[in-house]
């Protein structure tokens, strides 16, 4: 790469040109290190490294080149993402299964390890009534109290109970004849 403290002055700057440059050195070897890291798959690939050019612009102040290169820099921010959307993956397939177990007449685990479960939640989810889905969604996916939920939508703690319960019905009745479908 041309030199750093140069490069790095001109970006700091706001030059177009400089961030050409950046965008030209760094991209194909930032786009291998994360690719191989994300287990080869294109769409986290493609995510991460968008977000950590985003977020090298966003903290470009901070950047030193005496610390080390513009590449070094960009995979360590790659490398803190990736962990972070993990962690996040994590969290959300946790709060599907739970769902998809609680929506599942007989909650057996095997049937639940299907790598197309996800799908069958979210085409589930996509079928019932917006409010259905949101109070679900709200409650398994992003772990929100029932009064965390009755706030956010404007209702008594009673009115989200009873539409969570109604929503759960739906759900695993729903839930049932999309797999019957598939079966």
């Amino acid at each position: 790469m041309s030199d750093e403290h140069s490069l790095a002055r001109r970006l700091k700057k706001g030059d177009p040109a400089a961030l050409r440059e950046l965008y030209e050195e760094t991209f194909a070897p930032l786009y291998r290190y994360v690719f191989f890291h994300a287990q080869e798959n294109h769409e986290m690939t493609q995510d991460v490294v968008h977000d950590a050019y985003l977020e090298a612009l966003r903290s470009l102040p901070n950047f030193s080149p005496d610390k080390g290169t513009l590449q070094a820099w960009l995979c360590g921010i790659a490398r803190n993402r990736l962990r972070s959307l993990r962690r996040a993956r994590e969290g959300e397939k946790k709060a599907l299964h739970s769902l998809a177990a609680e929506g599942s007449a007989q909650s057996d685990l095997p049937e639940l390890e299907k790598p197309d479960i996800h799908t069958q939640i979210n085409v589930t989810l996509g079928l019932l009534p917006n409010a259905y889905s949101d109070v679900l969604v709200r409650k398994y996916v992003k772990n929100m109290s029932v009064r965390d939920i009755a706030a956010g939508v404007g209702q008594t703690e009673k009115a989200v109970e009873s539409l969570l319960s109604r929503a759960r019905a739906a759900f695993r009745q729903s839930f049932a004849a999309e797999g019957a479908r598939h079966e």
